[in-house]
C-alpha cells in the first residue's frame, strides 16, 4: 500500500538496453510457458524458459489506455487519472518511464498498433520516436476500429529503429492483433482453422520474434525483454464476450514475462505481481535512480528465488482490515481495478477490486468475494460466507480507490442541468428515460451490453457501406434503449451528415457531447458537420473547444484545416495542415489537402510533390493518383 523508490545504485558502466513488449488482449492461458497451449506462442515461451515467467500476474483495468498508463507509470489508475480509453489524457505531471529514462540518457522509441493509443493520449511523452502512423489518417471520420496495423508491419518498422538505434535504449513495442474482431492473416488463419483468436495470438508472437531477432547476439546479451498483456478477454465467461465492463480474471490476469541480465533463468514465480510493478522492477534492472514515487514495487527480492504457491495468512493490520480478514502473504501486495466503462459510457455503477493472490473482493452494488485457490473461474460469491474477509478487503479497497480522486476529473453525468441541455436540444418528453438503469450493476447488464455491441457493429458497417438511412434507423434504435451511450448519438450524426442532413446532424453531435464533454473526436466531428452546413463560426468555436481538450490531436489540426478551407481562408488551412504533420508527419491526407490548395493557387509542381508524397504515405488515397494523372 505504500509507495517506493526504485534502488540508489550508481550506473552502470554498460548501460543496459530495454524492450518492453505489450500485446493487447493477451489472456494468460494462451502462453505455452503460462498453461496455455505449446503451438500458439512460441517465441514467448522460449522467452520465458531463457528468464522468470510470473503466473499470477494482474492488470488494473480491462481497456487499453488506462492500462498502459499503469504499465509506462507504474501508478494505479486512481493516481495517474486515465481511466477509459475515451475522454481522458494522461497528465504531464505524472511521470512516465520513457521520460524517466530519457532523463537518465536513453533513447526512446515506441511503435504501436492501434489509434487509441495515439501520441496525445499523453503516453508519447519521454519518446524521441513515437510511431502512431495508420492508413487513412486524418480523413472525415476517423474511427477507432479502422486504424490499426498488423503485428509483422509494426514489428518491421521497430526492427528497422532497432538496427540504427543508439545505445542506451528504451523500445516499446505494441501489438493490437488480439482484439476482436478477430481475423488473423492468411497463413495464422489457415494455421488456426476454427481458432480465430488463437490465430491473432500467433501473428502477434510472430512480430515478437521480428523484434527479438533484430538484436545481434551481443545485444541481445545486453537486453531487458518485457513482455506482457494489457489485458485478457472474456471469451463467454460470466456472460461477457470480450472485455472492458466486468473484473474477473478472465480480463484481469495477463501474462508477463522478464527475460535478461540481471534475471535468472527458467525461474517461475507463483506470487501475485501487477503491472504497477514492471516500472520500479526495470529500473532496478537497469540501475536506473529515480526519486520518483509508484504504486508497485521492485519485483527483484521476489526473482531471487523460486517460489511457492501462495497462502493465506493474516495479515489483517497491515491494510486495515477486520479480523479474520484473509490477505497476502508479506511478500504480495495487493492489486487494484476498476471498471468504469459501464458508468461513463452507460450511466450503469463503476465497479472495483482488491485482489490479494488467494482472494478477490469485487465492489459492485452486489459485491462479490471469490477463493482464488479453490475457485479460479470466480463462480462461487463466498461474501455471505466470509463476511469478515469481505469486510478487510472492502476497507483495503475503499482506501486504495481513494487515492488521487481529488487530482482526476469526474466524469460526465446525466444530472439536472444536463437533462435541460438534453431537452433544449429537441429530447422533449418520454423521447429519453435518462434515468434507466442509472447505477445498476454492470454484471447484470452484460447481456444488454452484448447486445448493444452487436447492434452497433452491424449498424456501422452499413454506414461505411453507403446505407446512410438504414444506419440512422439502427442507431436511432440504439439511442431509445441506451439514451446515456454517447457514441450512439455521435453516429446518428455522421450517418444524418453523411446524407447531407446537417442541422439535424448537428442536434445529435452536440447531445453527445453534453454527454461526454471530455471526448474531443465529439467536437472535431461537430466541427466538420457544422463546416458542412456552412456555420462556419460555430465550426472554429468547436473545434477550438476540442482541441483544448486534446491540444496535441493530428485529427483536431487536420479538423481545423478543413474548416478553414471550406470558409475560403486558405493560409490558415495551410498551417492547420502543417500543424498535423508536425504531430505526426505521416498523415497522407494532410499533403493530399497541401496538394489541393497548392494547386488551386497555380503552383502546379508544388502541388505535385504534395500529391506524391501523400501517396507514398497512403496507397490508399485515390484523389490524390486522380490529381497527379491531371496535372502531369
Amino acid at each position: 500500500m505504500t509507495a517506493c523508490r526504485a534502488a540508489d545504485r550508481p550506473r552502470l558502466d554498460a548501460p543496459r538496453d530495454l524492450i518492453l513488449v505489450t500485446i493487447d488482449t493477451l489472456r494468460a492461458d494462451r502462453v505455452g510457458v503460462e498453461g496455455g497451449p505449446h503451438d500458439v506462442t512460441p517465441t514467448l515461451d522460449e522467452l520465458g524458459r531463457q528468464g522468470a515467467v510470473f503466473l499470477d500476474a494482474t492488470a488494473h483495468a480491462p481497456l487499453t489506455v488506462p492500462s498502459h498508463a499503469s504499465i509506462l507509470t507504474g501508478r494505479y489508475p486512481t493516481a495517474h487519472g486515465v481511466h477509459d480509453n475515451a475522454g481522458f489524457m494522461l497528465s504531464d505531471r505524472v511521470p512516465t518511464l520513457a521520460a524517466m529514462l530519457h532523463d537518465a540518457g536513453y533513447h526512446t522509441a515506441a511503435f504501436v498498433s492501434s489509434f487509441v493509443l495515439r501520441g496525445s493520449t499523453g503516453l508519447a511523452r519521454g519518446f524521441e520516436a513515437y510511431n502512431d502512423r495508420f492508413e487513412g489518417m486524418g480523413r472525415s471520420h476517423v474511427t477507432v476500429s479502422s486504424l490499426e496495423r498488423r503485428a509483422p508491419e509494426v514489428a518491421r518498422e521497430a526492427a528497422r529503429w532497432i538496427a540504427s538505434a543508439p545505445r542506451p535504449f528504451f523500445l516499446w513495442v505494441h501489438f493490437y492483433d488480439p482484439h476482436a474482431p478477430y481475423d488473423p492473416p492468411p497463413a495464422f488463419a489457415a494455421k488456426f482453422s476454427g481458432r480465430p483468436y488463437d490465430g491473432e495470438v500467433a501473428a502477434a508472437d510472430f512480430g515478437v520474434s521480428l523484434v527479438i531477432g533484430a538484436l545481434s547476439p551481443e545485444r541481445r546479451r545486453e537486453t531487458v525483454i518485457v513482455a506482457t498483456g494489457d489485458h485478457g478477454e472474456s471469451l463467454g465467461e460470466h456472460g461477457e464476450s470480450e472485455h472492458g465492463i466486468l473484473l474477473y480474471d478472465a480480463t484481469l490476469h495477463v501474462p508477463l514475462i522478464i527475460q535478461g541480465p540481471g534475471v535468472q533463468s527458467g525461474l517461475t514465480v507463483r506470487e501475485q505481481v501487477r503491472h504497477v510493478d514492471i516500472v520500479p522492477t526495470v529500473l532496478d534492472l537497469l540501475n536506473v535512480r529515480t526519486r520518483e514515487s509508484f504504486d508497485g514495487l521492485s519485483l527483484l527480492p521476489v526473482m531471487g528465488r523460486v517460489s511457492s504457491p501462495p497462502t493465506k495468512t493474516k495479515v489483517a493490520t497491515r491494510v486495515g482490515a477486520g479480523r479474520g480478514a484473509q490477505l497476502a502473504p508479506p511478500l504480495q501486495s495487493p492489486s487494484y481495478a476498476e471498471s468504469r466503462f459501464g458508468e461513463l459510457h452507460f450511466g450503469w455503477a463503476a465497479i472495483r477490486s482488491v485482489r490479494d493472490g488467494a482472494w478477490k473482493y469485487i465492489d459492485a452494488p452486489d459485491p462479490e468475494l471469490y477463493d482464488l485457490e479453490s475457485d479460479r473461474a470466480e463462480l462461487e460469491n463466498r461474501k455471505a460466507l466470509r463476511e469478515a474477509t469481505a469486510t478487510g478487503l472492502a476497507r483495503a479497497l475503499a482506501l486504495m480507490a481513494s487515492r488521487g480522486e481529488s487530482a482526476t476529473a469526474a466524469p460526465s453525468t446525466v444530472d439536472a442541468q444536463t437533462a435541460e441541455r438534453l431537452r433544449s436540444l429537441g429530447y422533449v418528453g418520454g423521447a429519453m428515460t435518462l434515468g434507466a438503469r442509472a447505477g445498476g450493476d454492470p454484471k447484470q447488464e452484460i447481456g444488454s451490453y452484448d447486445a448493444y455491441v452487436k447492434a452497433f457493429n452491424s449498424s456501422l458497417s452499413l454506414l461505411e457501406t453507403g446505407r446512410a438511412r438504414e444506419a440512422e434507423t439502427k442507431f436511432r434504435a440504439l439511442t431509445r434503449s441506451f439514451p446515456r451511450a454517447f457514441e450512439a448519438h455521435q453516429y446518428v450524426g455522421r450517418a444524418l451528415a453523411a446524407r447531407g442532413a446537417y442541422d439535424e446532424a448537428v442536434v445529435e453531435l452536440d447531445l453527445a457531447i453534453a454527454l461526454a464533454p471530455r471526448e474531443p473526436t465529439l467536437y472535431f466531428d461537430a466541427a466538420k458537420t457544422l463546416a458542412s452546413a456552412g456555420r462556419f463560426d460555430a465550426a472554429f468555436d468547436r473545434v477550438a473547444a476540442g482541441l483544448r481538450l486534446e491540444p496535441a490531436s493530428f485529427d483536431g489540426w487536420m479538423t481545423r484545416g478543413l474548416v478553414s478551407r471550406a470558409a475560403g481562408q486558405q493560409n490558415a488551412a495551410e498551417q492547420a495542415y502543417r500543424e498535423a504533420l508536425k504531430i505526426n508527419p505521416e498523415i497522407g491526407f494532410a499533403h493530399l489537402e497541401l496538394g489541393r490548395l497548392a494547386e488551386t493557387r497555380g503552383h502546379r509542381e508544388e502541388a505535385r510533390n504534395e500529391y506524391r508524397l501523400a501517396l507514398d504515405l497512403d496507397s490508399t488515397l485515390t484523389d490524390a493518383r486522380a490529381a497527379m494523372d491531371r496535372i502531369r
